[in-house]
């Protein structure tokens, strides 16, 4: 197969990431975490509504953020039908 070929079959890739959600239980645990332990920056922490909007990011990366998004324990587990 020629180079490049496998691009036209599929499709273009993924060049850049903005956000990346990850679910964690304690937002502030996790914020310690990857500031102190990962070095990561801070980007915004704001309660709007009830929702805690928390992301940190590498410092060499700054159009990378990561959502530390809580899990909600009050809405019914999704079951497979």
């Amino acid at each position: 197969m020629a180079a490049g070929a496998g691009r036209e079959r599929f499709g273009a890739m993924i060049k850049n990431l903005s956000h990346v959600n990850v679910f964690v239980e304690d937002q502030d645990h996790a914020k310690a975490f990857y500031t102190e332990k990962l070095g990561f920056e801070m980007r915004s922490d704001a309660t709007t509504d009830g929702f805690r909007w928390l992301t940190v990011g590498p410092k060499d990366q700054p159009d990378l953020n990561i959502l530390d998004n809580r899990c909600r324990h009050d809405r019914p587990a999704a079951t497979p039908e």
